[in-house]
């Protein structure tokens, strides 16, 4: 297969089949919310975001303390240069998980514009997301998809609350 690639210095790209694996990924996942946010001055300097990692940690800190259960993705990129980090999220909206994030990230973002709510092009929301992903290179750290919560627990079969199912009588 031949790649496509962007020839640009500026930009270290991935090929473009990548993004296009990468947003036909995300598209089979169960999201239905997008989400940006953009942080103030004051919580820049409290918290110390002056990186995009630092950035990515906050805010999956932010979603835990939410309580927010299901897939997620967190891409941080710069606005036109700058050093003004803010993250774009794709999330899992089911079950007023959307509603509890937007609240827990009101009182220290800006997170009240056009894009944030329901997906309404799930395909050319992943694509946004899949590109900015591998703006920088595919393992970039300014991004991350991973599952937050527990998995439901799993009762063991056989024992019906007797032992984990062994047998009294072995000798």
């Amino acid at each position: 297969m031949q790649f496509e690639q962007d020839i640009s210095p500026s930009k270290m790209r991935r090929p473009r089949m990548v993004d296009d694996e990468l947003r036909d990924y995300f598209m089979r996942k169960p999201f239905d919310m997008t989400l940006g946010a953009y942080y103030p001055n004051d919580i820049i300097e409290k918290y110390d975001l002056t990186t995009a990692i630092k950035v990515r940690n906050f805010t999956r800190g932010r979603l835990e303390r939410a309580g927010y259960r299901g897939y997620y993705v967190i891409v941080v990129h710069d606005k036109m240069g700058s050093t003004l980090w803010h993250p774009h999220m794709l999330l899992d909206g089911r079950n007023d998980q959307f509603n509890k994030v937007k609240r827990s990230l009101f009182t220290f973002a800006d997170v009240t514009y056009a894009s944030a709510g329901p997906v309404k092009d799930l395909g050319s929301c992943a694509g946004y997301m899949a590109m900015r992903a591998c703006e920088r290179g595919y393992n970039s750290d300014m991004w991350e998809f991973d599952f937050m919560g527990e998995h439901k627990k799993r009762r063991p079969r056989g024992s019906r609350g007797h032992g984990r199912g062994h047998s009294e009588t072995r000798a």
